[in-house]
Formats: C-alpha cells, sequence, structure tokens
C-alpha cells in the first residue's frame, strides 16, 4: 500500500477525527487545509500549511487510539513522507521512533508493514 492509496481511502469521519486532534481547536480549517494535502499525497506546502493541518497531522501521529489506527498510520506516513522529501526538517526521526514505537505493534498487519517501510527508509537514508 502507498501513502496516496492509504490516504485517498480515509472516509470522511476520519479525516474528521485527525483536522480534530488539537482538542477541536480551528476544526473546519484544519479539515479544510488537510484534504487538499490528501489530494497531494501527503505533502505539505511548508510555508501555508505548517499549522493548518500538520499541527495536527503530527499531533495524530503520535498516539494511536484504539479504532483509529488508519488515522494514525496515515499521520506518520504524512510526517515521514515530509520529512524525506525536506519540508518538515524540525522534526526528529530518534524522538518519533521512540514515541511510535511500542504503539505499532498494536496494528493490523497491513498498517505495520506500511509504517515498517518509512522506517526502513530512514535507516537506508542514515
Amino acid at each position: 500500500m502507498t501513502i496516496e492509496q492509504l490516504l485517498d481511502s480515509l472516509s470522511e469521519s476520519e479525516r474528521d477525527f485527525i483536522a480534530s486532534r488539537d482538542y477541536g481547536n480551528d476544526e473546519e480549517k484544519h479539515r479544510e487545509q488537510l484534504d487538499i494535502v490528501i489530494q497531494r499525497g501527503g505533502t505539505i506546502d511548508w510555508p501555508t500549511q505548517y499549522w493548518f493541518p500538520y499541527e495536527v497531522i503530527t499531533l495524530c501521529s503520535y498516539h494511536l487510539e484504539v479504532g483509529h489506527e488508519r488515522e494514525f498510520t496515515s499521520c506518520i506516513g504524512m510526517v515521514f513522507r515530509n520529512m524525506l522529501e525536506g519540508n518538515d526538517n524540525g522534526s526528529d526521526i530518534d524522538f518519533i521512533l521512540d514515541c511510535i514505537t511500542p504503539q505499532i505493534a498494536n496494528l493490523p498487519a497491513e498498517l505495520l508493514a506500511f509504517v515498517n517501510e518509512y522506517i526502513d527508509r530512514f535507516v537506508e537514508k542514515s
């Protein structure tokens, strides 16, 4: 599965869940910008989308909530994509891996394989 396939398959309620990750603050604005990012395959336009929606994307990528595995995985994929593309130079891969490693073991096999593929890209890059 590619990031584009995963993002394109997100339902309206899954997108709403991601957009609400900042305690519901500015949910409509986050959702509007999230839809644009999804149309671009997860790539952030850093100058204009750093806050909306990247804030909620990163917040969602830090914590797996039961029943929201696809949203968690999608957000990890978007963060990793933007780090690998050089859009996000501020995130620390070691910090992210420390946060997500205990949680990804709870993902279904297909989503775990997706996350591990991105992790392998970072290992190859370093």
